[in-house]
């Protein structure tokens, strides 16, 4: 029952954080690269004060901060920074609707492609998960509920 209530509270703050993000980026009249230079800014102070947290530093200051970085590290973070511009773009120029439906597409296509590439085996949580995206996009697609009088 915790996993579930979590889950729920997940997906409500990420909802609200997501509409009030949009509200943000279409009320403003900075740049999308200027608001993604500052939530970049913030974002390094954040991530240097949680490595502080962990101990990590002497590490970091002996070997350097790359140290045991390979080509697919590399290659997550490009596509992780890739992924927050492309998202900042959809939510600037279209709506946080459009970017949770390329979201829920995008599962779908990394799953068909962990099956053919990955041997992926579904079980019943997954397909619980499959059957949840896909009531969510057909209740976004239909638009408002019409009054009844």
């Amino acid at each position: 029952m915790a996993r579930l209530l979590t889950t729920m509270l997940s997906a409500a703050i990420s909802g609200l954080a997501g509409v009030y993000t949009e509200k943000i980026l279409k009320g403003s009249k900075v740049t999308l690269w200027v608001r993604n230079v500052q939530l970049a800014a913030w974002s390094a102070v954040i991530g240097l004060a949680g490595l502080a947290g962990t101990g990590d530093l002497e590490g970091i200051q002996r070997h350097g901060f790359f140290h045991g970085y390979n080509a697919w590290i590399c290659a997550s973070v490009c596509n992780n920074a890739f992924g927050g511009l492309l998202i900042a773009a959809v939510i600037k120029y279209a709506d946080n609707i459009l970017k949770n439906f390329a979201t829920s597409v995008s599962i779908v296509l990394t799953t068909a492609l962990s099956i053919m590439y990955f041997g992926l085996q579904l079980n019943g949580t997954f397909l619980a998960g499959v059957v949840a995206v896909s009531s969510c996009l057909v209740t976004t697609g239909e638009g408002p509920l019409e009054e009844s009088s």
